[in-house]
């Protein structure tokens, strides 16, 4: 193994292993990770994974095959046949979270106070028009609720494939 050989196996070792500890210690942001996956991708001559890190950093193409491979990999299609999804990058994903998370903060289930002539009836029409606005409140933390979780899925497996492809990188060179 001729030196420069030797010296670039070393600098990927050497970076697989310090962005495995920034996953697993979770010391940066996804877009600061993707800009070592990059990195890392390039070094290694990972020209597959060095796409799919840029369409994570920049937001995917519609027409590239391995934009919608990756699109189905992240789970981020959210009608397939219409090709509806979540085409953005990964920064945008975090901050639309952290800003569902504030939204749903500032959900308030409104004040109601009923008094009826009769205390021991209460006429349905009435229930219907108090909780209406009740039901509007839990059905929007719902959705907010159900966001989160599709968004924060695909935030969790981008990190997961990442993670995978650095052990992956660092396994080869390590041990070859």
């Amino acid at each position: 193994m001729t030196d420069e050989i030797q010296s670039k196996s070393k600098a990927i070792v050497a970076l697989a292993r310090e962005l495995l500890d920034d996953i697993e210690l979770s010391r940066l942001s996804g877009e600061s990770l993707l800009l070592k996956a990059i990195r890392l991708a390039r070094l290694s001559d990972a020209e597959k994974e060095l796409m799919w890190f840029a369409y994570e950093l920049a937001g995917y193409a519609h027409d590239d095959p391995v934009a919608l491979e990756y699109m189905g990999l992240m789970e981020r299609w959210t009608d397939y046949e219409k090709k509806l999804g979540w085409w953005m990058p990964l920064a945008q994903i975090e901050t639309t979270i952290a800003a569902i998370k504030i939204q749903m903060q500032t959900l308030r289930v409104p004040d109601v106070s009923y008094s009826p002539s009769n205390p021991h009836s209460w006429p349905t029409s009435d229930f219907m028009i108090l909780s209406e606005p009740i039901n509007s409140v839990i059905q929007k933390g719902a959705e907010l609720s159900h966001l989160i979780g599709q968004l924060g899925g695909i935030r969790s497996r981008v990190i997961a494939y990442t993670h995978s492809f650095v052990v992956r990188v660092y396994h080869e060179k390590k041990f070859s």
